[in-house]
């Protein structure tokens, strides 16, 4: 069944609303979903961790070792986030003190030697500027360039404005892995979070900024930037892509740039409170934008990809496509959501994400069991359609396989891309 709904512009929508059950549960280390061949789920994947895709099982993933930073301390969180690239691994630490300022916050180059095939640490990046609000808490990763995202620090006198910073493999000698940019934007506001999510691939780094600009409150928004923009070596911003820029008519806090991708001429943005099944259902949803082939600076939204689940009500359309319906059309829609879409509102779908070729993967982590009363947590596998360009069809929900002996399993936390086996 395709996920796809093309394209809608922005109405005034009809508040629709209804209160849904909150769900519950208890996040344990030792349940974070892996996945072989596909993708890794989660931050911390055990020895005999699997994945099942619609019932069939992959590859068990063997044990290696154990990195511990030379500098490792408690609460230094060290793991909340890894990215590899090559024989390249960064793991962060955001809860690292730096030279007595607590949770400042730290990352960690590790390289995988080619004699002996262990992971040799190599060195410990922090922010030059000396901030202390957990920097490293997002991170990404492409060749010889490292980013590190500080969505809480203070810039320029405002709160969690937020800040990114670039760190580059030879700057300052071979293997320094030296910081050349510190990327922010002076129209984020108060709680903006700048860095919230990153992204990056060849020259081009994305960034969420998942708490929006001053004249978009809470919405979101996501700012590109470019290698080489405004004088060599120098990341300039060349575009801003806002929630507004997308039609789905749901609430003004759907936390646009929760998660971002970039692969080729495509960004895909996650807006993991965004409204599908019905105004104030926190479903969660993505939007994929596309690069113009002749204004290199302009992103075209093409595609919404969602739950399945989450469209049974609206049948497929928007809010903002239902608020011009009838009111008896809007009052079938409320009763079908309360009485059968009790399995997605805040699946946080769009949280995490991964992108590669014509595969994307994007993970719920507050997805329910089909009994709708347990989280598991999933991710969903779209692939492009060859017949269209822009359309992306829905090939499979992946789950744990232990999860019924681990009924608050919180899976799909993170998705981090791997050589993919997409079943047919």
């Amino acid at each position: 069944m395709s996920a796809f709904t093309g394209a809608v512009g922005k109405q005034p929508s009809i508040r629709l609303s209804r209160s849904s059950e909150r769900k519950t549960g208890v996040m344990t280390w030792r349940h974070w979903l892996p996945a072989a061949g596909l993708v890794l789920l989660g931050l911390c994947v055990p020895p005999s961790g699997m994945l099942r895709a619609q019932g069939t099982p992959l590859e068990k993933i063997p044990f290696d070792r154990k990195l511990i930073a030379d500098q490792d301390a408690m609460w230094d969180l060290f793991g909340s986030g890894l990215v590899v690239s090559g024989d390249i691994l960064v793991v962060t630490a955001p809860g690292a003190n730096v030279d007595d300022r607590p949770s400042a916050g730290a990352a960690y180059v590790f390289a995988r030697d080619p004699v002996s095939g262990r992971w040799v640490e190599r060195k410990r990046l922090v922010a030059e500027d000396g901030a202390n609000e957990r920097f490293s808490s997002s991170v990404a990763i492409d060749g010889d360039t490292v980013v590190l995202g500080s969505p809480n620090a203070t810039v320029g006198g405002v709160y969690a404005r937020g800040a990114a910073y670039v760190f580059e493999r030879h700057a300052g000698g071979a293997d320094e892995w030296g910081q050349v940019a510190k990327l922010t934007d002076d129209s984020v506001s108060l709680l903006g979070k700048f860095g919230s999510s990153l992204a990056i691939k060849g020259d081009l780094v994305a960034v969420g900024v998942s708490g929006g600009g001053a004249d978009l409150k809470d919405s979101g928004q996501v700012m590109l930037f470019e290698r080489d923009r405004g004088g060599p070596g120098v990341w300039g911003k060349i575009a801003t892509i806002r929630d507004s820029d997308v039609g789905d008519g749901g609430s003004l806090y759907e936390s646009f740039g929760s998660a971002v991708a970039l692969e080729g001429d495509l960004l895909l943005v996650g807006a993991a409170t965004a409204d599908v099944s019905f105004d104030g259902e926190n479903d969660g949803a993505a939007y994929l934008f596309r690069r113009d082939g002749t204004n290199r600076d302009h992103w075209a939204f093409i595609a919404r990809l969602t739950a399945a689940e989450a469209t049974l009500c609206p049948g497929g359309r928007t809010l903002a496509e239902i608020s011009l319906e009838s009111p008896e059309v809007q009052q079938e829609v409320e009763r079908c959501a309360r009485r059968e879409d009790s399995k997605t509102d805040g699946d946080f779908f769009g949280g995490t994400m991964a992108m590669a070729g014509d595969i994307i993967v994007i993970g719920a982590p507050r997805a329910e069991d089909p009994s709708g009363r347990i989280i598991i947590g999933a991710a969903y596998v779209f692939r492009r359609d060859p017949a269209g360009v822009d359309r992306w069809d829905h090939i499979a929900k992946l789950t744990g396989s232990d999860v019924l002996a681990t009924p608050f399993f919180l899976g799909g936390f993170a998705v981090q891309w791997r050589s993919p086996v997409i079943p047919s």
